[in-house]
């Protein structure tokens, strides 16, 4: 009897456990049938695996992994929310650039520097117009994942992976999106892709252990604090019309060109097509022809249509190269000391003098553009501008160059250049902006003349072989002024005198412009019709 006894105790133990290992073995076989779960683990993806889920499918009788990863977007601010991130992902986003806190103080930085007490000068927060890198979650199925893909992919769009990587640094060696071809490097990064079959084009991101990131030398992010962050000057302007420039798109300024938004100019098909439209009988892109590569005198419609890009209270200024070689006349100091002296000899030429103290002046005493005395205001400014820029040149820079210089300068020429758009608002009040009459034919008469600058600064080299090439031609411009006041006659705007100082204004507006932001001469533009793109591209 004890004999059965124990044999059935036996039974039923080793049945129990058959049982247990029988249950065990079905549900390895259930569990087994989510696909891919076992790459979502976090020895792979970080974080990103407490998202990660199984659903139970009735239909199949199986469970479906459903995998969260991060969509990488260009957006404002007020969009821009933390959110886990896998590991690659995570590094980098967190070396995008960033402004530093001593490119950021808003504390009153004019008290430092003389700038001939202008009231009209705040420094103020500048506005939020920034495009950040946002993260958005996405729920993808592992069901339709390729067979080649052995771990989740974070994704985004050719547009912003082109901007945010050169954001970072880098420059781009290849950008074929079509054919999958993307890579580029730089500032200690580099990005690869490959095509697989039935996805699309996965890029690999590998940073190295030390890298220059930004505003910030970064070393080894994961394991060194913030103190540690060295500021740097490679920052770059941060706004949608920036970010247009990168694929040779120059966007213009909204509140005074009202009927064309942007301009293409990344190449020189794309230049020659604007410059037929401004000129039809192809006179003007033809003389271009005659001195390419160079671009001289063609520049110029860069800080004319621009809108201002450097916000108040911060030194970032720098900006995508539009064009192979953005400078213009207005970007160089020997034209802005001729312009200056021109502005001079135009003034007495008319029998009123510039008061001697100038720079000293008092803030009431000083006119406002629109005022009786319009071109001896733009004189008084000009020279406290160049004032300042030499007091600068005495606080110990080596080199006060354009992203050297104080807060208080920026803002300075901002407050300026604002005054010259309220007085183009006013030049063209009460005329349609559609009519020639415009801000727009200004410029395009303007610039339809610049082109040919080249070959007709000739002149004065050979009466001055000293004289450089840039200083040249802002004489021919001055030179000029009967021209544009024929052909603006033509366009229906009779009163000379009017044209004349609108087109003074227009060359001071242009090197407030010119001396405020500096061009990245790392890239060049990438071609337009990548920007806006809505090619996948996926990060793996």
């Amino acid at each position: 009897m004890a004999d059965s006894t124990a044999i059935a105790n036996t039974a039923l133990v080793i049945s129990i456990v058959a049982l247990f290992v029988t249950t065990a073995q079905l549900l390895s076989q259930i569990f087994s049938t989510a696909e891919g779960y076992r790459r979502c683990q976090p020895s792979v993806i970080g974080p990103w695996a407490n998202l990660t889920k199984r659903k139970w499918r009735w239909s199949s009788f199986r469970f479906e992994t459903l995998v969260v990863t991060p969509e990488i977007v260009l957006g404002s601010p007020s969009e821009f929310r933390r959110t886990m991130a896998m590991p690659e992902i995570l590094e980098l986003l967190s070396i995008i650039p960033k402004r530093s806190d001593d490119r950021l103080n808003y504390t009153n930085d004019v008290d430092q520097v003389d700038i001939s007490t202008d009231p009209s000068i705040a420094l103020e927060a500048p506005a939020i117009s920034q495009t950040l890198p946002v993260l958005f979650n996405r729920t993808r199925s592992w069901d339709f994942m390729p067979p080649d893909v052995v771990r989740p992919f974070a994704s985004t769009r050719v547009t912003y992976l082109a901007i945010i990587a050169l954001r970072m640094g880098m420059t781009w060696k290849r950008f074929e999106p079509e054919q999958g071809a993307l890579e580029a490097e730089g500032n200690g990064h580099s990005l690869n892709s490959v095509l697989i079959r039935a996805l699309g084009t996965v890029v690999r991101y590998t940073p190295s252990i030390i890298h220059k990131t930004g505003p910030f030398m970064v070393i080894s992010y994961l394991h060194y604090p913030e103190s540690m962050l060295v500021p740097d000057s490679s920052a770059h302007v941060e706004t949608p019309q920036a970010d247009r420039m990168w694929f040779g798109i120059l966007p213009a300024n909204k509140s005074l060109v009202h009927i064309i938004t942007d301009f293409p100019i990344g190449d020189y098909d794309s230049i020659y097509a604007m410059l037929d439209k401004m000129d039809p009988s192809r006179k003007s892109s033809e003389a271009l022809a005659k001195v390419a590569p160079s671009l001289l005198g063609f520049n110029d419609i860069i800080p004319m249509l621009a809108p201002w890009m450097r916000q108040r209270g911060t030194t970032v200024n720098k900006i995508p190269a539009v064009t192979y070689d953005p400078r213009g006349i207005t970007c160089f100091s020997g034209p802005r000391d001729v312009f200056l002296s021109k502005l001079h000899e135009r003034i007495a030429s008319a029998g009123s003098s510039v008061p001697q103290d100038e720079v000293g002046c008092k803030p009431e005493t000083l006119p406002k553009v629109f005022s009786e005395q319009p071109l001896i205001s733009i004189h008084q400014r000009l020279n406290k501008i160049m004032t300042l820029h030499q007091q600068i040149a005495t606080m110990g820079f080596h080199d006060p160059t354009l992203q050297e210089r104080r807060i208080a300068y920026y803002d300075l020429l901002q407050t300026n250049y604002d005054l010259t758009t309220e007085y183009f608002l006013i030049w063209t009040n009460g005329i349609d902006y559609s009519s020639p009459l415009s801000y727009f034919e200004l410029v395009k008469t303007h610039v339809v003349r610049a082109v040919t600058v080249r070959e007709r600064a000739l002149k004065y080299f050979e009466q001055d072989p000293g004289t450089s090439e840039m200083s040249a031609a802002m004489m021919v411009y001055w030179d000029d002024i009967p021209y544009y006041q024929k052909v603006m006659q033509e366009k229906g705007f009779t009163d000379r005198d009017q044209v004349e100082e609108a087109w003074i204004v227009l060359m001071f507006r242009a090197i407030l412009w010119s001396h405020a932001h500096v061009f990245d001469h790392r890239q060049t533009p990438l071609p337009t019709r990548y920007y806006g793109s809505s090619i996948p591209v996926y990060i793996g």
